[in-house]
């Protein structure tokens, strides 16, 4: 009956060790989650970012692409006028 008993013990001990171990890891993981998730937020902020900035500078070429445009309609124009 004793010898029974000291291996309940022992079973009853390694299961809360490896309970422990168990919430030891769920912690760590939901930890790396946590920082997964963060990371993953931040590069889709930044992405977000990137697109508006991309974007803008598009807007901005277009602009300059028109300029350019109207100044060479302009010179053509003034070229044919002072060669008439």
């Amino acid at each position: 009956m004793r010898i029974e008993i000291e291996e309940r013990k022992r079973r009853m001990s390694s299961l809360v060790e490896l309970q422990s171990e168990l919430s030891n890891k769920l912690q760590i993981s939901t930890i790396a989650r946590s920082r997964a998730e963060t990371q993953v937020e931040r590069a889709v902020r930044e992405r977000a970012e990137m697109v508006r900035e991309i974007e803008e500078l598009r807007k901005q070429r277009d602009v300059l692409n028109r300029r350019i445009e109207f100044c060479k309609q302009k010179d053509a124009i003034g070229k044919d006028r002072s060669e008439g």
